[in-house]
């Protein structure tokens, strides 16, 4: 299990692969934490992955974001920030004394779970921040005549 941690000036851009989250797991992969601390991150999953969080199928215990300006988009069933396709995780934590936009992919949150996921909790703090979340749109199956 690895953790990933995000600190102070840095300046991140990260794209998931097939089954990836931009910035976390891989497809089926394991993560204790990730945590960002006053950055500039941008971070897109790839298909079935969390923009910041999990791959598909993977877990992650937990999330910590703290100021900064994060962008963070989930791939097709995945997540902004949080779980992607089919998978679990523990909890999120955010202090809003930054700028946050989490956009989720197909039937996704912006912040919390994935397509078919599950995610624990999610806890925002702060108040000096701001956050914009959007999930995503689910597919609708065309008429068939």
């Amino acid at each position: 299990m690895k953790d990933v941690a995000i600190g102070f000036d840095a300046s991140v851009t990260a794209t998931g692969g097939e089954g990836a989250a931009g910035i976390g797991t891989g497809q089926e992969g394991k993560m204790r934490y990730i945590t960002i601390n006053c950055d500039n991150v941008t971070a897109t999953g790839g298909k079935n992955g969390a923009g910041i969080g999990s791959g598909y199928k993977g877990d992650i215990e937990s999330i910590y974001i703290i100021g900064g300006t994060i962008t963070a988009t989930g791939g097709t069933g995945g997540a902004g920030i949080g779980g992607a396709y089919q998978t679990s995780g523990g909890y999120i934590v955010i202090d809003t004394t930054g700028s946050i936009t989490a956009t989720g992919g197909q039937s996704s949150a912006g912040i919390g779970a994935g397509r078919m996921g599950q995610f624990g909790s999610i806890e925002i703090t702060g108040g000096a921040g701001e956050i914009n979340a959007q999930g995503g749109c689910r597919r609708r199956r065309r008429d068939r005549k």
